[in-house]
Formats: structure tokens, sequence, C-alpha cells
């Protein structure tokens, strides 16, 4: 276990601006080396789509499950580039030689609670067969099913908020403090809450600067995902860190 590992891992109450904050420092993150970043999240998808075409279902399954440790790799990437050292194409999978069990426990467990959410989904809320012909259907007037399509919409965002909070800090505790995945999910989702101010700050930005990168045919995505990864890391640094406002320490 490392030096860092063994410190105890502070969760800051930081101020609701800094949700701003995370993504401007991302930003300054990705300019650091903004090829490699491509290279790397092209090799990732790349090797998304290589599993699902091979295995299908089963692949997306495969990558749900390594997921965590991939996000593990990304935060250790992350890392290396604000102490001055290079991201590099190893770091896609630098995860699987951290706490690698823990990771791929956390993604063994956001897969089932995730089938699971979707499954209580289905219950409250079944799928229309003739709107779900309609959606499939090129050219075809929306306007009938967008009450019901905002409403799905909405319901599996909602439901699917307790996984995202879960999930946000996960990766980055279980790679830098050598946290069960149980222990990791537990802080992540406190440390979420806590700040959940920052939370919504963010949240709002990134749905706007994601609305203005998809009007130029996307182009603006390219810049904008390797921000919101990089900003991912910049979040996890500010509230579990010794500064700010202590609201909870773990051993």
């Amino acid at each position: 276990m490392s030096e860092e590992s063994q410190k105890k891992v502070t969760v800051a109450d930081v101020p609701a601006s800094h949700g701003w904050l995370w993504i401007r420092q991302g930003f300054a993150l990705v300019r650091k080396a903004p090829l490699m970043w491509w290279v790397v999240l092209g090799l990732w998808f790349l090797g998304y789509l290589i599993l699902r075409a091979v295995f299908g279902l089963y692949g997306e399954i495969a990558f749900a499950l390594i997921y965590p440790a991939l996000s593990a790799g990304l935060m250790l990437g992350c890392k290396a580039l604000e102490e001055g050292e290079e991201l590099e194409p190893a770091h896609i999978v630098a995860g699987f030689r951290r706490n690698v069990q823990q990771l791929l426990l956390l993604g063994i467990a956001t897969l089932i609670i995730g089938l699971a959410i979707a499954w209580v989904v289905s219950l409250v809320l079944p799928p229309d067969p003739e709107n779900v012909k309609l959606l499939d259907t090129p050219g075809a007037d929306l306007r009938p099913v967008l009450p019901w399509l905002l409403q799905t919409m909405a319901v599996q965002f909602l439901a699917s908020l307790p996984i995202l909070m879960a999930m946000w800090f996960a990766p980055a505790l279980l790679v830098f403090h050598d946290m069960s995945a149980a222990h990791a999910i537990r802080w992540s989702f406190y440390a979420c809450i806590a700040n959940i101010g920052a939370f919504i700050v963010y949240g709002v930005a990134s749905v706007g600067l994601f609305i203005l990168a998809s009007i130029p045919l996307g182009l603006g995505l390219i810049v904008l995902i390797p921000v919101l990864v990089a900003s991912t890391y910049i979040s996890y640094r500010d509230i579990f860190a010794s500064s700010g406002t202590a609201k909870s320490e773990v051993a």
C-alpha cells in the first residue's frame, strides 16, 4: 500500500462555484496534451466497439465490468499530467495494476444495481409498443409521443442518479486509496450529497456546454468530452483533500 493510500481522506465541503471551477481546470489539464487525450479516448472507444462487434451483448456486459478499471486508468493519467508527467496510451490499462479486484467488484455491483433500476423503471413506466415503433420510424411526427418520451427520460435520469453518485469518485478512491468497493461507493455517494450545490452548478454548466458543442455537427464534443473526463479527476482532488471545510474523514 502506498504512502498516499495510508493517509486519511478528508471529504471537503466546497462552494457551489467550484462546479464551474472543475470544468475550467479540466480544460487546463486537457490543454497540456490535447492530441494524446484524443488518442487515449479514441482507443477507449475503439475497444468498446470491438467488444460489442465481436461478442454482442456479452461484449457490452464485459465492458461494463471493466469500466471502473478503465476509468481508474484515466484518473492515473490525469494525476500524471498534473505532476508534469506524460499522458500515455498505457494509462488506459493502468487501472488493472492497482486494486483491480475491488475495481472489478465495483463493475459487478454497478451492473447489477443498474439492471435492477432499469427493471423497476420498466415496471413504473412500461414501454408502449406504439410509441417505441413511432420513435423508430424515420421522419415520423414525434409530437404525440413527446410527453411520454420526456416523462420516461426524466424517470430514467432520476433513477440513474444513485449509480452516478456512487460511481463518480469510486474509481479514483479505489486506485489512489486502496479502499474496498463498498467503502468507495459509500464515500463517493456521501461526497456528492455533501457537495450537492457544486454538482448542480457542474451539471447545469455541462449540459449547456454539451448543447453548444453539439451545434456544429457535434465537433465541439471532441474538446468537451476530454474536458469532462479531466474535470472528474479535478472534482476528486478538490473534495477528497485536506483543504476546505472538512465534513468527515475516512481512515
